[in-house]
Protein backbone atom coordinates (compact mmCIF):
# COMPACT_ATOMS: atom_id res chain seq x y z
CA UNK A 1 0.00 0.00 0.00
CA UNK A 2 1.45 3.64 -0.68
CA UNK A 3 1.90 6.30 1.18
CA UNK A 4 -0.70 7.93 -0.08
CA UNK A 5 -3.18 5.16 0.28
CA UNK A 6 -2.32 4.84 4.11
CA UNK A 7 -2.47 8.71 4.97
CA UNK A 8 -6.05 8.61 2.88
CA UNK A 9 -7.12 5.78 5.38
CA UNK A 10 -5.77 7.80 7.98
CA UNK A 11 -6.93 11.09 7.82
CA UNK A 12 -10.51 10.08 5.72
CA UNK A 13 -12.48 8.30 8.27
CA UNK A 14 -15.91 8.07 6.07
CA UNK A 15 -13.54 5.72 3.93
CA UNK A 16 -12.91 3.22 6.67
CA UNK A 17 -15.26 3.86 9.49
CA UNK A 18 -13.81 1.56 11.64
CA UNK A 19 -10.75 3.29 11.92
CA UNK A 20 -12.01 6.62 12.93
CA UNK A 21 -9.69 9.04 14.19
CA UNK A 22 -10.21 12.51 15.90
CA UNK A 23 -7.64 15.03 16.32
CA UNK A 24 -7.42 18.58 17.72
CA UNK A 25 -6.16 21.75 16.46
CA UNK A 26 -4.74 24.37 19.25
CA UNK A 27 -3.19 27.64 19.41
CA UNK A 28 -1.59 29.11 16.14
CA UNK A 29 -2.38 26.11 13.80
CA UNK A 30 -6.37 26.27 14.54
CA UNK A 31 -6.03 29.75 13.70
CA UNK A 32 -4.04 29.71 10.47
CA UNK A 33 -6.23 27.32 9.27
CA UNK A 34 -9.79 28.89 10.17
CA UNK A 35 -7.62 32.22 8.17
CA UNK A 36 -6.96 30.28 5.28
CA UNK A 37 -10.57 28.48 5.63
CA UNK A 38 -12.45 32.01 5.09
CA UNK A 39 -10.19 33.09 2.89
CA UNK A 40 -10.97 30.20 0.77
CA UNK A 41 -14.98 30.04 1.27
CA UNK A 42 -14.11 26.62 2.94
CA UNK A 43 -13.51 24.96 6.87
CA UNK A 44 -10.34 24.57 8.07
CA UNK A 45 -10.70 20.30 8.14
CA UNK A 46 -11.33 20.46 4.32
CA UNK A 47 -7.84 22.97 4.27
CA UNK A 48 -6.21 20.71 6.25
CA UNK A 49 -6.99 17.79 4.01
CA UNK A 50 -5.85 19.30 1.41
CA UNK A 51 -2.42 20.95 2.52
CA UNK A 52 -1.87 17.56 3.70
CA UNK A 53 -3.09 15.87 0.45
CA UNK A 54 -0.56 18.20 -1.42
CA UNK A 55 2.59 17.81 0.72
CA UNK A 56 1.76 13.88 0.28
CA UNK A 57 1.99 14.43 -3.30
CA UNK A 58 4.95 16.42 -2.99
CA UNK A 59 6.62 13.75 -1.35
CA UNK A 60 6.21 11.34 -3.75
CA UNK A 61 7.42 13.01 -6.98
CA UNK A 62 10.46 13.96 -4.66
CA UNK A 63 10.32 9.68 -3.80
CA UNK A 64 10.33 9.13 -7.44
CA UNK A 65 12.76 11.93 -8.87
CA UNK A 66 15.41 10.39 -6.07
CA UNK A 67 14.91 6.44 -7.49
CA UNK A 68 14.96 8.48 -11.43
CA UNK A 69 18.17 10.19 -9.88
CA UNK A 70 19.69 6.97 -8.25
CA UNK A 71 19.21 4.92 -12.32
CA UNK A 72 21.21 7.20 -13.76
CA UNK A 73 24.96 6.12 -14.19
CA UNK A 74 27.71 8.29 -12.66
CA UNK A 75 28.96 10.27 -15.49
CA UNK A 76 24.73 10.51 -16.08
CA UNK A 77 24.39 12.40 -12.70
CA UNK A 78 28.03 14.11 -13.38
CA UNK A 79 26.15 16.08 -16.75
CA UNK A 80 22.68 16.31 -15.15
CA UNK A 81 24.49 17.78 -12.53
CA UNK A 82 26.61 20.42 -14.66
CA UNK A 83 23.34 21.39 -16.91
CA UNK A 84 21.57 22.31 -13.72
CA UNK A 85 24.32 24.38 -13.17
CA UNK A 86 23.50 26.37 -16.50
CA UNK A 87 26.76 24.66 -18.07
CA UNK A 88 26.61 24.22 -21.84
CA UNK A 89 27.75 21.39 -24.04
CA UNK A 90 30.89 22.72 -24.68
CA UNK A 91 31.22 23.66 -21.66
CA UNK A 92 30.08 19.86 -19.70
CA UNK A 93 32.93 18.63 -22.19
CA UNK A 94 35.30 20.21 -21.56
CA UNK A 95 35.16 20.03 -18.16
CA UNK A 96 34.65 16.07 -18.22
CA UNK A 97 37.44 16.02 -20.55
CA UNK A 98 34.36 14.03 -23.41
CA UNK A 99 33.31 14.70 -26.99
CA UNK A 100 30.37 17.52 -27.20
CA UNK A 101 28.72 14.26 -29.16
CA UNK A 102 29.14 12.26 -25.89
CA UNK A 103 27.70 14.70 -23.52
CA UNK A 104 24.68 14.60 -25.97
CA UNK A 105 24.65 11.21 -26.21
CA UNK A 106 24.48 11.38 -21.63
CA UNK A 107 22.08 14.17 -22.04
CA UNK A 108 19.63 12.05 -24.33
CA UNK A 109 20.02 9.36 -22.01
CA UNK A 110 19.33 11.49 -18.95
CA UNK A 111 15.94 12.65 -20.37
CA UNK A 112 14.89 9.62 -21.02
CA UNK A 113 15.51 7.91 -17.92
CA UNK A 114 14.17 11.08 -15.94
CA UNK A 115 11.25 11.19 -18.62
CA UNK A 116 11.52 14.95 -19.41
CA UNK A 117 11.36 16.49 -22.80
CA UNK A 118 14.43 18.23 -22.44
CA UNK A 119 17.01 20.43 -20.32
CA UNK A 120 14.93 23.41 -19.18
CA UNK A 121 12.43 20.55 -17.25
CA UNK A 122 15.60 19.01 -15.73
CA UNK A 123 16.47 22.25 -14.54
CA UNK A 124 13.03 22.61 -12.84
CA UNK A 125 12.61 19.45 -11.64
CA UNK A 126 15.98 19.72 -9.94
CA UNK A 127 15.55 22.97 -8.69
CA UNK A 128 15.84 22.91 -5.39
CA UNK A 129 18.64 19.93 -5.15
CA UNK A 130 21.59 21.46 -4.68
CA UNK A 131 24.64 20.82 -7.28
CA UNK A 132 27.06 22.93 -5.91
CA UNK A 133 29.95 20.86 -4.71
CA UNK A 134 29.89 19.61 -8.68
CA UNK A 135 31.16 23.03 -10.15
Amino acid sequence: MSIWHTFQKFFRPEANPSSQRSFTLEGDLLLSLEQLARYRGSTPRKVAADLLARELQSVEVERETWEKWQSLTEREQQVAALICLQYRTQQIATRLQIAPETVRSHVHNILHKMDLPNRIALRQLLAGWDFSSWA
